[in-house]
């Protein structure tokens, strides 16, 4: 895997939100702002929980998409 620098820090906080945002859809709860509302907020998405998860996950895999090295962009579709 390689290392987490530069462009990748973005696809890896976008990745650690959709694990977060997913485990929340389970029914796990954290402290100080869920990924749900960061996410909102960032991205300015609207709908419930299932409907930003949506979209979340598809704004994720464009940005993979776009990303010009193969093993980064095989490591973010995971």
């Amino acid at each position: 895997m390689p290392a987490i620098t530069g462009d990748n820090i973005d696809l890896f906080r976008m990745s650690i939100l959709e694990k977060a945002l997913k485990l929340e859809l389970l029914g796990m709860k954290g402290r100080g702002r869920s990924a749900y509302s960061v996410i909102k907020s960032e991205y300015g998405l609207k709908g419930n929980k299932q409907s930003v998860y949506d979209q979340f996950k598809a704004i994720r895999l464009e940005y993979v998409a776009l990303l010009p090295n193969r093993e980064i962009r095989a490591w973010g579709v995971k």
